[in-house]
């Protein structure tokens, strides 16, 4: 995948960005039920609660690959306010890997975000990635590392790693 090339995506009320990659697991189909997909999904789950995650398997570029989806939650109004200022949850999720790759730290592919947003609030909201087994969350990382009494090392060094990028 070209890294960093997107295009806007505008389409029977969602907007966001998508890769230039081919789209055609993102068929209109899909896309009008991925709210129920997403919540009714009972394999690949990875979090619950007001947000979800799920793993999900599309169809690229003629080869079925695994996706995680993140839904977030309804939210009130305020914070559709807010978000319609500076990028729904969806939009900073997906913006967030695409800056860590352009300053060189690995993290999974950021593939789309799609937000449909109804009388002045966000009804539906998502970010897609690459799914990569295995993968920690940094937080989950930096509480085994401390938790465990590990090496001060490996703390510092992932916390350096870190910083570097996001001064």
């Amino acid at each position: 995948m070209r890294q960093g090339q997107f295009q806007k995506y505008y389409h029977d009320g969602l907007t966001g960005e998508v890769s230039c990659d081919p789209v055609d697991a993102f068929d209109e189909g899909r896309i009008k039920g991925l709210w129920e997909e997403v919540f009714s999904q009972k394999e690949g789950l990875l979090a619950e609660g007001r947000n979800r995650v799920v793993v999900l398997c599309f169809e690229r570029e003629g080869c079925l690959v695994q996706v995680a989806v993140k839904a977030f939650g309804r939210q009130g109004g305020w914070k559709d306010r807010y978000d319609r200022e500076q990028g729904s949850k969806a939009a900073r999720s997906f913006q967030a890997p695409c800056f860590l790759q352009k300053h060189g730290v690995g993290t999974p592919e950021p593939l789309v975000y799609f937000d449909r947003w109804e009388n002045g609030g966000l009804a539906e909201s998502y970010y897609f990635s690459e799914y990569l087994s295995g993968l920690r969350r940094l937080k989950a990382e930096l509480s085994a590392i401390y938790s465990e009494c590990g090496p001060a090392d490996l703390l510092v060094g992932l916390l350096e790693k870190f910083g570097t990028t996001m001064k």
